[in-house]
């Protein structure tokens, strides 16, 4: 039984045509800067409303939460799918994130909670940026996969487990506090 989303408020986020640079040049800008830049066409309400949804969604009780949250079996290097809280393990920056994918509408679709409100809409929003991100991220891997044909199945192929989108938020840090923590073999 997959998620049943029964919000009456509809998201739709659109994508417009956006020119790529021929593949020589993101090539070579991956060459020289380790990173391409890639026109992301959101819009800044839209990305605020999916980052109010997603706190609205942190402001659960924690077992709601937790029951969103699946390990291992995924072909992406994240590790989890879904909600982690980091804020109490020793070493780790504090945080806590949500890792969306698809296919967690199905991993998901028997939890009591998913059609609670914050998580309806939730979720809701996540798979609509989702699906834009996914979209971004098809134009240059299109046009990469004219000099390297196999880059575009590397994250499209059969279910593309390893596109996922993160939701992150780190706890605000005092004085004295640290958002990031280095851990040595000593």
């Amino acid at each position: 039984m997959p998620f049943t989303f029964q919000e009456t408020r509809r998201i739709s986020y659109t994508v417009p045509y956006t020119h790529m640079p021929p593949v020589d040049s993101i090539v070579a800008e991956i060459t020289r800067e380790r990173i391409a830049h890639i026109p992301f066409p959101f819009s800044h309400a839209a990305l605020s409303d999916a980052a109010e949804r997603y706190m609205n969604f942190l402001h659960l009780p924690d077992e709601v939460k937790r029951s969103f949250s699946v390990k291992g079996g995924f072909e992406h290097n994240y590790g989890v799918l879904g909600y982690k809280d980091r804020r109490n393990e020793a070493g780790m920056d504090k945080k806590e994130f949500f890792h969306y994918h698809p296919s967690i509408e199905v991993y998901f679709s028997d939890n009591p909670h998913c059609n609670e409100p914050m998580v309806r809409s939730f979720i809701e929003a996540a798979r609509a940026l989702g699906a834009v991100a996914a979209r971004t991220l098809h134009a240059p891997l299109g046009v990469l996969s004219e000099k390297y044909p196999r880059v575009q199945d590397e994250y499209f192929s059969g279910n593309h487990r390893r596109t996922i989108l993160r939701f992150l938020k780190y706890d605000i840090a005092g004085k004295g506090n640290f958002l990031a923590y280095i851990v040595t073999g000593k």
